[in-house]
């Protein structure tokens, strides 16, 4: 907050008061100029900020994607094994031994959701943010396929426990479910690939 104190005696001449009313104009405007400059340091600061962390955040879902490309590799051959064993095991023949696991990692998106709701986005250029918006709209497909993964993994180990079905009728839908999931981790390798270019 700035204080104008007013002259210390009255002025005795115009001269007096264009010098007394200079003095005010300079000293607010260097008021002001330091404010501005003080803001803009802090605007700078913010802009930093907001960046490391969205930078350190995309660094990490990076390594964490890498890490859930390897689990979907291997969840790819389990699932064609699966299918192989199915297709293979005759009418009337309980289901064989399945193993309908899935390890997904999610990945986060705090740094994100921070700078969107205190501004820090403002702050960087229309050019980044945009960049940055397409790889955390990819990453949240992402997420979302994944735990559609693990909701017809947890479907078909159910079918696959489930003690009360017809061989028959157990076997048939365990292929539905092993094939639904099989095409549910193609579409996550698609939208992993397009994340990783993203990226």
């Amino acid at each position: 907050m700035l204080d104008v104190h007013p002259p210390s005696h009255t002025p005795h001449g115009w001269r007096d008061f264009f010098v007394h009313m200079a003095t005010i104009t300079l000293g607010l405007l260097i008021a002001l100029g330091l404010e501005a400059m003080a803001q803009g340091w802090e605007r700078h600061e913010r802009r930093i900020d907001t960046r490391e962390r969205l930078e350190a955040e995309v660094a990490l879902n990076r390594h964490v994607l890498a890490d859930d490309l390897v689990a979907i590799r291997q969840e790819r051959g389990e699932l064609e094994q699966d299918l192989a064993r199915l297709q293979a095991v005759g009418g009337g023949i309980s289901a064989p031994a399945l193993r309908f696991g899935w390890n997904w990692n999610a990945l986060t998106d705090v740094a994100w959701q921070t700078a969107r709701e205190t501004g820090g986005l403002a702050l960087l250029p229309n050019e980044e943010v945009s960049r940055l918006a397409d790889i955390y709209s990819q990453q949240h497909l992402l997420d979302e396929a994944g735990l559609a993964l693990t909701a017809g993994m947890t479907r078909a180990d159910v079918w696959a426990r489930s003690t009360g079905a017809q061989p028959d009728a157990q076997r048939a839908e365990l292929l539905r479910l092993s094939a639904d999931n099989l095409a549910q981790v193609a579409y996550i390798e698609i939208l992993a690939r397009g994340l990783t270019k993203a990226q």
